[in-house]
C-alpha cells in the first residue's frame, strides 16, 4: 500500500525537522490513520512487530493529550505525546481522535491504518492494523474518570501506566508483508551512480527496499544510507561530500567525509539493535552504545592519522587533490539515539584516550536540526569549527545534545 499525506499532514508531521513525530487521519473511506515519522531504528523495530500502543490521557491529570509508546526496550520505552486545541474539556483536533468521535470509530471498525515514514517524509510501509481495545468503551471510561477522587499521580518523566491514569488501545503486531521498490531519480543523479542505497559492505542497489535491512546487522547499512541522503542535501557528493572512501587495500577510511574550503569533517556512523522479538534491556542498551561510541573513536583517529600522516593509502586521486587543501580535521560520532548514553561508563570507556582524540558525539536527528538550522555549507563548517573550539577547552564528554 502506498500513502500520500494530506497537506496538513504533511505540515503537521513536519513541524520539527528529523525528529519523531505521529498524528491521526482519515482517508476518503473513513478509515483511521496513524502517521508515524520515525528514525531507521525505530522503523525496524515497528516493521519487526514491536508493541504499539496509544493512550488517552486521563484529563485529570493532563487534559487533550495522547501519548505514543513504542516498547522497545523493557521498562523504558520510546514514547511521544501530542497534544490539542480543546474546547468543553473535549478533544478536538483534526489530527488527534475526540474521545466520542474515536468511540463511535471502534462501533464500526477494528482496525486502524498505519503508515510510516522516515525523517525526510520518505514512505517506508502501510498496512492495516487491528485494535485490542479494553473491554470497558472510551465513552465510559471517560465518564467515570472524570469522577475518580482523589486524582491519580502520573511521573512524566517515568511514565506508568494503568486504567486510571489513561485509556490504553494495543495495536496487534505488525507483520511485514510485500514492500514497494523505488528509486530517488534525484539522489541517483546527485551521486552519478547506478546502484546508490547501501545494502551491506560489498553490495549496493539500484531501488530502495526496506526489506534489505530487516534482517540482523543490516540495521547499520540503513542508518548510513539514510545519513547519505541527509548530506546529499547540503553537500555536493563526490567534490565535496564522500561516502564510504576507500584505501588501496580496499578498507574504508570512514563513512562520510566532508570536504569543505580548508575544513575536513569524517563522519562515522553508529547503531544500537533495533526490536527483535523480544524488548531489549535498558543496560545492555547502554554498553552497546558505549562499545559502539569506543569503536568510532578508534576508527576515526585512524582515518585522521591516515589523513595526515600516510594520504597515499587513499586510492582515490580526486579525494586527496581536495584534502590537501584542508588545514582543520574534525571529527563526528554519530548515534542513533543519545537517550541511551549512560555518561558514566561511557567516560571510563574513553577515559585511555587523549581527550582531544574524543570526538564531537551527537544523535543523527541532533546533526540533522543542525544541517537544517544552519544551512549553507560555510555556516555548517564554520559553526562545527566553533562547536570544537568550545569543546576543546572543557574537561566534559563532547556530546552534543542541543544548538543555540
Amino acid at each position: 500500500m502506498v500513502t500520500i499525506p494530506s497537506q496538513r499532514v504533511y505540515d503537521e508531521i513536519n513541524k520539527f525537522f528529523c525528529t519523531e513525530t505521529f498524528c491521526f487521519d482519515y482517508d476518503i473511506n473513513g478509515v483511521l490513520m496513524l502517521y508515524l515519522k520515525l528514525s531507521p531504528k525505530m522503523i525496524i523495530s515497528v516493521l519487526n512487530g514491536v508493541s504499539i500502543k496509544f493512550i488517552f490521557r486521563n484529563p485529570n491529570i493532563e487534559k487533550n493529550s495522547i501519548s505514543l509508546y513504542i516498547e522497545d526496550v523493557k521498562n523504558n520505552p520510546f514514547y511521544l505525546t501530542k497534544y490539542s486545541n480543546y474546547k468543553d474539556n473535549s478533544i478536538q483536533n483534526n489530527l488527534l481522535p475526540g474521545i466520542e468521535e474515536f468511540n463511535e470509530y471502534l462501533n464500526n471498525r477494528t482496525f486502524i491504518r498505519v503508515s510510516v515514514f522516515d525523517y525526510l517524509f520518505k514512505h517506508i510501509y502501510t498496512n492495516d492494523v487491528d485494535l485490542i481495545s479494553p473491554i470497558e468503551d472510551i465513552v465510559s471510561w471517560h465518564e467515570r474518570i472524570l469522577k475518580l477522587s482523589p486524582h491519580p499521580s502520573f511521573d512524566f518523566d517515568s511514565p506508568i501506566e494503568n486504567e486510571n491514569t489513561g485509556y490504553a488501545i494495543r495495536l496487534k503486531p505488525i507483520i511485514m508483508g510485500k514492500t514497494t521498490k523505488y528509486t530517488n531519480i534525484k539522489f541517483k543523479s546527485v551521486w552519478n551512480e547506478k546502484t546508490p542505497y547501501i545494502v551491506s559492505t560489498n553490495r549496493n542497489d539500484e531501488f530502495f527496499d526496506i526489506a534489505n535491512y530487516i534482517k540482523k546487522g543490516y540495521l547499520g547499512y540503513y542508518q548510513e544510507m539514510h545519513i547519505k541522503e541527509i548530506l546529499s542535501n547540503y553537500f555536493e557528493p563526490n567534490t565535496q561530500l564522500f561516502s564510504s572512501i576507500k584505501l588501496c587495500n580496499m578498507a574504508e577510511l570512514t563513512d562520510f567525509v566532508i570536504l569543505f574550503q580548508d575544513v575536513t569533517v569524517l563522519i562515522e556512523s553508529k547503531v544500537d539493535s533495533a526490536f527483535d522479538k523480544y524488548p531489549a534491556k535498558i543496560k545492555e542498551k547502554e554498553k552497546a552504545v558505549t562499545k559502539s561510541i569506543h569503536k568510532a573513536t578508534k576508527q576515526l583517529i585512524s582515518a585522521k592519522k591516515i589523513l595526515e600522516e600516510s594520504i597515499d593509502m587513499i586510492k582515490n586521486a580526486d579525494f586527496k587533490s581536495i584534502f590537501r587543501k584542508s588545514s582543520r580535521v574534525l571529527r563526528i560520532c554519530l548515534i542513533s539515539d543519545d537517550l541511551l548514553l549512560n555518561q558514566n561508563s561511557l567516560k571510563e570507556s574513553l577515559s585511555q584516550f587523549s581527550r582531544r582524540d574524543i570526538p564531537m558525539i551527537m544523535s543523527i536527528s541532533m546533526f540533522a536540526e543542525m544541517l537544517h538550522k544552519f544551512q549553507t555549507k560555510t555556516t555548517i563548517t564554520q559553526s562545527l569549527l566553533m562547536m570544537q573550539n568550545e569543546i576543546d577547552i572543557t574537561s566534559d564528554l563532547p556530546i552534543i545534545a542541543g544548538i543555540k
